[in-house]
């Protein structure tokens, strides 16, 4: 009867088999069911490793360089920071503003839209809001190839971003 081999390194973890459903790497009980061939060795490796990689590949993050202005103050340097989700299409953005106040929320991609591929609602921690927009160099890509954008904060000001 073929098995399959068992894996070293880090994925050796991911590797699921034996004839009594045991994990062999981590010592936890799973079922297996039999193949069509009857054997009971599960190849989770070619599974989970293009999975793996796309998952890594899929969290792409980094700044996004703005400058905020204010009525009646000098413009000051802020960073927005991004971090796309698993499966694209959405992702976090947070920012720190001079004033201490930090925002969070989620941003979706609207890469169809004529005026922006990019909005976000952020939430201050002490009440404020955030409301961005972005167009993008690559629309359905998401942030990570650059663009340009604006975000109103509610208390007044605005930020300028070109990344």
């Amino acid at each position: 009867m073929p098995s399959a081999l068992p894996l070293t390194g880090p994925l050796s973890a991911l590797y699921l088999g034996g004839g009594d459903g045991a994990a062999r790497a981590t010592g936890c009980s799973v079922p297996v069911t039999p193949w069509r061939d009857g054997t009971s060795e599960m190849r989770l490796d070619v599974v989970y490793a293009p999975l793996t990689l796309t998952v890594l590949m899929g969290c792409a993050s980094g700044p996004i360089a703005g400058r905020l202005t204010e009525p009646g103050k000098p413009s000051k340097v802020v960073t927005l920071n991004y971090q796309s989700s698993v499966f694209g299409g959405s992702g976090k953005l947070w920012a720190l503003l001079p004033d201490g106040q930090r925002y969070s929320g989620k941003y979706v991609l609207t890469p169809y839209a004529p005026d922006h591929h990019m909005v976000s609602t952020l939430e201050g921690d002490r009440g404020g809001t955030m409301t961005c927009r972005f167009k993008l160099n690559e629309p359905g890509v998401g942030p990570d190839k650059g663009g340009t954008g604006k975000c109103e904060v509610s208390q007044g000001g605005v930020i300028e971003a070109t990344f």
